[in-house]
């Protein structure tokens, strides 16, 4: 066997992400996902023409003041749950799996069709450029686009080169990311330089400042509700924080300078294309509205005003820019969607074939999905691409207000005033953002097109049908409880499909007035008749009022029936949960009966293994021969493990129950490891096996947690690596991770060369019951019953198991959990004890002697009264015994006692009725002597609950000898003890 204490390697298991990302990679991925392609078309396309140059500004400024408040909420939840998922675990964690689901699904549309937009730009920065050096091979239209096949060659080479970046893991996505945000910004910078040295020589002057004939109100309010749509991508990190090498408290300034140049990149961007109209327009305002006029580069402001300004040389170094914002866009939102991707897969949400993963990847297959489902992307065109682009603002829109619920949800709880402020205005911006883009006609920049509508219908009923896979395939009852989702899902479905008809319904009619309007004036010129402009303008207004009453009779219908559907919906849901309630509150019945049934059983099992125990214990003090005592000593290890699993079932129960809670203490962590490891090495040394502890030495020494529940997973899985492993090693392996001032991840391996497990009895063994199927495992009986207790400790301590296993080949249990720290003096290098082994032939000793002392013992069981009496002898003790209550209170009364130890259940008088019979009784000389419960009950709370009941103590049976004689030493009068 092999103890040893030394520095190891801090990274982590291949199943759990290198923490590779430095603040400044962070940046990038949260600033490259923000600023993309549309930052160079969007200003000069969009958002002059509807407010301006000055209202572009202001309007910026206020929409990075919405994005900053709903980046406290996402900094608010990074420091409460680091994790890959983002926003899917804090929802799934705080309010439901189902909202967790809802969030992640439409998240994942959202990165994805950034990715893909990005993507499929590449080719128009060459049309626009480059003219038609790229325009060959086959050629078609999708709704009125040219595709050609070399531009989707290009396309597909950028999404392979992306892919393949991503696939190279450790630092290589960081940097190239990295790399490309730099030169992105670094060439917005010189474009706006260039534009301000090019205005003062003009006084500043980019009048109008508001587009005349607008209000300029309404055009700002137009642009702040593409807030979602200019700034989605900065809370990408909240997928990277699993993988920060600093401390994730550091992530507020990150969100606060990317939001920041963000808002710079557009604001900027709009002069650029205000700046320097094409002549011979004066202004930018003439310009823009005769953009129609023009081709290439001439077409798109900014590039325009770079030329002007630049010459040639800008125009090249902008195709390097806009190059680096695409490889961002690509490169970062894949690298987030890998990431939530294999946050589903850790939840089971995912086919099996997503987790095959080595030490250099996080999982083999997620990118290379991703880039599979790309590759046909640019074979269906750009307008495609952006009807399902329009749709990332609502599952952006949605994103943002579940982690603004969640976020007020716990700074509520936590007093935090600051968070629940910023979580309640992000809630209320978001539900405007979702409002104005999916209400058709909300405004005339907001309405997504008919074809966005019936994406997101497809979108959300692929939603569905998936959520129906998961549930399906849910062993563990996670998903399918919250109707709101459910109800959510299905509004999306019927009201978007409402919306698509009527879209369609609109179209046609304007189609057909259109026609008549045609028809009608054909007819006239048939005629030789004429009209005067007065006829032909009353005409136009007599259709445009019909076309008007079609139109709102459509409205009213279409508003009634979704009304009448989703009122339907409540009332089918709200039947269904209290169909559900009623399910519940009949297992909830079940869970008392069970855990009734189960505390019971604890009760009668502890009071003979009490005995059994005791007995053993005797025989070992007072025997010498080997022969007896190996088999008494093999008598106690079987009657500890029934003990243990009597404490499982127990644990199990308040698992099941919702009743268990933690006890956080301060605890030296060298100590809490000597006292976990004893019985594992005992049994590895037995079976002739290697017992390897390596602790890094910087571990602090004294840390803040349940040590009680800590103590119970370790030893739960060190038991398992040494009774499943034959031949070969245990290894425990503990490191740590500095999360701030007062806090680290405790990351700790159990790694063994046993058995293994195969991929089957990976699925059997999250049943608390299920017996693993493996012929190399039929003797690992029950094992999924402390799995189960295992990861719900983790779950209640913050804390994640992960497992690496094959069958043959041994297994890795990898855990990590948060500890306060309350000294970070390190541990150093002599901290584990040497071994002491079991029941050597050394003579026993009591811990003391009192010959004056005398105690009296009341229990039902004789068996248990001889036992104690036995455990007792050579201390000298006088030991009084009584079988109830009644006999124990008679004999209280006639003498007087130093302690009294009293057996809780008992027929007749039970412990706590003689309890308060002693202390009610004035003449009883032992009415404040201390009274020590012994009971079979047991339990985390039950020492609290007996304590509450007038006991100065409690012990939990089987009591073993030394442990029964440190009671009595703290109890006894200290001038009776004689120590040894």
């Amino acid at each position: 066997m092999v103890i040893e204490m030394k520095p190891t390697n801090k990274k982590k298991s291949a199943s759990m992400l290198q923490k590779n990302l430095s603040p400044l990679n962070v940046w990038a991925i949260s600033f490259g996902c923000a600023v993309g392609w549309g930052a160079f078309i969007m200003p000069g396309t969009t958002f002059l023409p509807i407010a301006g140059p000055l209202g572009t500004i202001i309007s910026m400024l206020i929409s990075a003041a919405i994005m900053l408040i709903i980046g406290v909420n996402y900094h608010f939840m990074i420091n409460h749950s680091p994790d890959a998922g983002g926003a899917f675990t804090y929802v799934r964690t705080n309010l439901s799996y189902d909202h967790g689901f809802l969030c992640s699904w439409f998240l994942a549309i959202v990165y994805i069709s950034i990715a893909w937009a990005n993507a499929t730009a590449l080719p128009l920065i060459f049309r626009y450029f480059m003219g038609k050096k790229f325009q060959f091979g086959f050629h078609y239209q999708i709704a009125g686009y040219d595709v050609y096949l070399g531009e989707a060659l290009l396309s597909i080479f950028a999404i392979l080169l992306i892919g393949g970046i991503c696939y190279a893991g450790n630092r290589i996505p960081g940097i190239v990311q990295t790399v490309c945000a730099l030169i992105m910004i670094a060439g917005i910078i010189i474009f706006f330089i260039a534009a301000v040295i090019h205005l003062s020589k003009n006084g500043f002057n980019i009048v109008p400042y508001y587009p005349p004939g607008k209000i300029p109100l309404l055009g700002m309010m137009n642009i702040i509700a593409l807030s979602p749509w200019a700034f989605v991508g900065f809370e990408s990190i909240s997928h990277a924080s699993e993988e920060f090498n600093f401390s994730t408290k550091k992530c507020l300034p990150i969100i606060i300078v990317s939001v920041l140049l963000s808002a710079f990149c557009y604001i900027a961007l709009t002069l650029v294309a205000a700046s320097a109209p094409k002549k011979p327009y004066g202004d930018w305002f003439s310009y823009i509205n005769n953009l129609s006029r023009f081709t290439g580069v001439n077409s798109i402001p900014v590039f325009n005003s770079v030329e002007t300004i630049l010459g040639k040389s800008g125009i090249r170094f902008l195709i390097l820019t806009i190059v680096g914002a695409l490889f961002t866009g690509i490169l970062g939102n894949m690298f987030v969607l890998s990431r939530l991707m294999m946050s589903m897969y850790r939840q089971n949400m995912l086919p099996s074939w997503f987790g095959h993963s080595d030490k250099k990847h996080i999982s083999k297959n997620i990118i290379p999905f991703i880039v599979l489902i790309s590759l046909p992307i640019p074979f269906l065109g750009r307008s495609v691409i952006g009807w399902i682009v329009d749709i990332s603002s609502i599952g952006a829109s949605i994103a943002y207000f579940y982690i603004s619920l969640v976020a007020f949800k716990i700074s509520k709880d936590e007093k935090n005033y600051i968070v629940t402020a910023t979580g309640t205005i992000g809630m209320l911006c978001s539900v405007f953002f979702f409002m104005y883009f999916i209400i058709p006609s909300f405004s005339s920049v907001s309405t997504l097109s008919t074809e966005s509508y019936l994406i997101l219908v497809i979108w959300s009923v692929l939603g569905f049908i998936f959520f129906r896979y998961i549930c399906r395939k849910d062993d563990e009852w996670r998903f399918g409880s919250s109707t709101v989702v459910w109800i959510m899902f299905l509004f999306l479905i019927f009201f978007t499909t409402s919306v698509w008809t009527r879209q369609i319904t609109d179209t046609a009619t304007n189609t057909v007035v259109e026609n008549l309007q045609d028809y009608h004036n054909h007819a006239f010129d048939q005629n030789g008749i004429s009209q005067t402009p007065e006829e032909k303008a009353h005409l136009d207004a007599f259709l445009d009022e019909q076309m008007t009453i079609i139109k709102v009779s459509q409205m009213k219908e279409s508003t009634i029936e979704n009304g009448l559907i989703i009122i339907t919906l409540i009332i089918v849901f709200s039947l269904y949960a209290g169909l559900i309630n009623r399910q519940k509150k009949t297992a909830e019945s079940l869970v008392k009966t069970k855990n009734k049934f189960l505390s019971h059983m604890s009760h009668e099992i502890r009071t003979p293994v009490n005995s059994i125990m005791g007995l053993d214990e005797m025989i070992l003090r007072e025997t010498s021969d080997d022969t007896i005592r190996k088999q008494a000593s093999e008598i106690h290890v079987a009657g500890n493990l029934v003990v243990s699993l009597v404490n499982d079932l127990l644990d199990f129960s308040l698992i099941d129950s919702g009743n268990l809670e933690l006890a956080e203490t301060e605890y030296d962590f060298p100590q809490m490891v000597n006292e976990t490891i004893k019985s594992s090495r005992r049994l590895a040394k037995a079976k002739g096996l290697a017992y390897e502890v390596r602790i890094d030495q910087d571990m602090p020494r004294r840390l803040c947690g349940d040590v009680v529940r800590l103590r119970q997973v370790y030893q739960k899985l060190l038991s398992n690596a040494v009774k499943y492993t034959n031949e070969g090693k245990v290894s425990l392996i503990i490191n740590f991770t500095k999360l701030d001032d007062e806090t680290i991840s405790m990351i700790s391996s159990i790694v063994d060369t046993g058995i293994g497990i195969s991929d089957n009895d990976k699925k059997r063994m999250t049943n608390s019951f299920e017996h693993l199927s493996d012929r190399k495992s039929l003797n690992m009986q029950n094992i999924g019953l402390g799995m189960n207790i295992i990861r719900n400790l983790l779950s209640l301590m913050k804390g994640k198991l992960e497992m690496e296993s094959e069958s043959g080949l041994g297994s890795n249990f990898t855990f990590t959990v948060k500890q306060k720290v309350i000294d970070w003096a390190p541990i150093g290098s002599n901290a584990l004890q040497e071994e002491i082994l079991p029941w050597t032939k050394e003579t026993y000793r009591p811990l003391f002697t009192s010959p004056n002392g005398r105690i009296l013992i009341v229990d039902d069981n004789e068996t248990n009264l001889t036992v104690f009496k036995g455990l007792l002898k050579q201390t000298l003790l006088t030991v009084d015994t009584a079988s109830d209550g009644y006999e124990g209170l008679k004999m209280s009364s006639k003498n007087e006692y130093d302690l009294l130890i009293i057996d809780h259940h008992m027929p007749g008088m039970d412990g706590v009725e003689m309890l308060n019979a002693l202390r009610a009784s004035e003449d009883n000389p032992n009415r404040k002597k201390p009274c020590i419960s012994v009971t079979a009950n047991a339990g985390v709370t039950a020492r609290d609950e007996y304590l509450k009941l007038g006991f100065d103590d409690y012990m939990s049976k089987p009591v073993p000898g030394k442990f029964l004689e440190e009671m009595i030493m703290k109890y006894m009068p200290p001038e009776k003890i004689i120590a040894n």
